[in-house]
């Protein structure tokens, strides 16, 4: 009885492990600037639990289904809640501080010494978040102040000297414009096409994922038939409205309709709806490139990077792993590789597949490789991808099993990789 008790513990436990993994925190954040931003609990100051994140967006979950993100850098990350909270509490002073540059071309710099960085420079009028301020006056230029820690819209983050700041509070904030002024210029505004945010991160990234960037794809509004169309991966919606209001938080309501759009900046909105399947946030953003044009420098890349490939000939031999043939339509033709079979190749392999280089490198390795090569060896079976480096003699191919699939990258090489050495 004792022992079948155990076992019914044992069991529990396991089962208790298995779901507490699937959702499990890894870390805690310090919002830092909301930037308007309100679900999730994010308002300045807020002290979040973190899900997951994301490399390719460049953002943070915040729901352990991780349909809510947050930017990476409105956040300060800590593994531990305790150092989290340390943080929040040193932040306070300044939850609801910001600052707008007094002039053109104020600067912001990687550190406060004499060698720091120029990471950035701010236009007239331009609002940055204040995050701390050092304790002691300092004399810079011939001017005493402060130097403060700060943020920009777009991320940007560093110090700036106080002498060229003007420091204010939220309650402080009033807008140059009247209310019916920023209603017209928010709808002229929603004349344009504003798509997914992730295009905007794959573009800065230069990891542009084909099968994810459809023109298709965005927040689309036609003011003339007042219809909203909102279409992504995880649905197409259309709603109608009547008007455009704007509230008191600086929110436009799109009414008789289940529509809020926040406007951020002006190229970039995080848009509010109800569906059927409930509440849904996302965030759009203007591209100063058209869609075709950023796919086609997708395509172009990977057609440079087989034609470097091939670029020395394409017959390959290894005296270990066979013959390797490249085909003029991105097929291949692998023999003799009898070595690999079974751990690597199934035995069924018939020796034929096709050529993907729609994988990006991180940027830990991009110095070290030429580039990813991933195999597909047919329906059913595992691609092979690999880290390959040309040379005079031939291609060097080292192979990687640590791969994001969703973001087509390679998160890490193998501890004792295999590695296959083909001469041309």
């Amino acid at each position: 009885m004792r022992a079948t008790f155990i076992k019914l513990l044992s069991v529990l436990f396991i089962l208790l492990s298995l779901i507490s993994c699937g959702t499990r925190v890894i870390g805690y954040g310090v919002v830092l600037w909301s930037g308007g931003l309100t679900a999730g609990n994010t308002e300045n100051g807020a002290l979040i639990p973190l899900y997951g994140e994301s490399d390719l967006r460049d953002t943070y979950a915040l729901t352990q289904d991780r349909k809510l993100e947050i930017d990476k850098w409105r956040i300060d990350f800590f593994r531990k809640k305790e150092d989290a909270q340390r943080a929040r509490n040193r932040y306070e002073p300044y939850i609801n501080v910001y600052a707008a540059s007094t002039a053109n071309g104020v600067r912001i710099i990687s550190d406060t010494g004499k060698n720091a960085d120029m990471l950035y420079r701010m236009r007239k009028d331009e609002v940055v978040k204040i995050i701390a301020r050092e304790e002691e006056e300092q004399l810079v230029d011939g001017k005493t102040g402060y130097w403060y820690e700060v943020v920009t819209a777009n991320g940007t983050r560093g110090f700036s000297f106080s002498h060229y700041l003007t420091v204010f509070t939220q309650d402080d904030l009033v807008s140059d414009t009247d209310d019916q002024s920023r209603l017209n210029n928010f709808e002229s505004m929603l004349d344009y096409s504003f798509y997914p945010e992730y295009y905007q991160v794959m573009l800065e990234k230069e990891r542009i994922l084909l099968s994810r960037i459809n023109p298709d794809y965005g927040f689309f509004v036609n003011r003339k038939k007042k219809n909203i169309d909102i279409r992504g991966e995880d649905g197409n919606y259309r709603f109608s409205y009547s008007s455009i209001t704007e509230t008191d938080y600086g929110d436009f309501l799109f009414n008789d309709s289940p529509v809020k759009v926040a406007m951020i900046s002006p190229a970039r909105i995080q848009v509010t709806y109800a569906t059927s399947r409930g509440n849904k946030i996302a965030k759009y953003v203007r591209l100063e490139k058209s869609i075709d044009a950023i796919r086609a420098m997708e395509v172009n890349r990977q057609e440079a990077a087989y034609l470097s490939l091939i670029g020395g000939g394409s017959q390959l031999r290894s005296a270990a792993y066979g013959s390797l043939s490249f085909l003029s339509d991105r097929g291949f033709r692998w023999t003799d590789f009898n070595r690999l079979v079974p751990r690597y190749i199934p035995a069924d392999f018939d020796g034929t597949g096709r050529v993907d280089l729609a994988w990006f490198l991180p940027a830990s390795l991009a110095h070290l490789f030429g580039g990813v090569l991933a195999l597909e060896l047919g329906e059913g079976i595992p691609p092979l991808h690999f880290l390959y480096s040309l040379t005079k003699e031939g291609l060097q191919l080292e192979l990687v099993t640590n791969v994001n699939k969703e973001e087509r990258i390679i998160k890490s090489r193998s501890a004792t990789p295999l590695i296959l050495f083909f001469s041309y």
